[in-house]
């Protein structure tokens, strides 16, 4: 009886089969379009570490600011960890202008390797594109 109806269900769906406005995807292919995925996927963890680098340099220039606008020489205190640090005027200024520099630093470390994965996804597009048409969505 099981057979009776795989045989009845197989019968109401034909097999499937390529037509000829479909073309079969081979390798070479694949492998191009599971590499746009991975570039795809690491651009969008760029983006987001590119996000919070934005907002950590934010942070310390309304640091910075603050720590000008301070009249009270002792009031300054650098937060280390879960400790704070009474430390001069100076000395803070100083080490935010540090964590700036290394912030920008690994900002544009970040935007460049997103621009190369940008470039390479475009490439791979454009030869996916050309090869399949509509037939495949390559859109984030």
């Amino acid at each position: 009886r099981i057979e009776g109806r795989n045989q009845r269900e197989n019968s109401a769906h034909p097999p499937c089969s390529l037509t000829m406005s479909e073309e079969a995807v081979s390798a070479e292919d694949q492998d191009r379009i599971n590499t746009f995925n991975k570039a795809n996927i690491h651009n969008n963890e760029l983006l987001a570490k590119i996000e919070a680098k934005k907002k950590s340099l934010q942070d310390l220039e309304d640091a910075s600011e603050e720590a000008m606008i301070t009249m009270e020489a002792d009031a300054l205190m650098l937060r280390v960890g879960e400790c704070f640090i009474r430390l001069p005027e100076d000395a803070i200024s100083e080490h935010i202008e540090c964590e700036k520099g290394r912030l920008s630093a690994e900002l544009e470390h970040l935007r460049a390797e997103s621009d190369r994965l940008r470039e390479q996804m475009d490439q791979l597009k454009a030869t996916l594109y050309a090869r399949f048409g509509q037939q495949i969505n390559l859109e984030p």
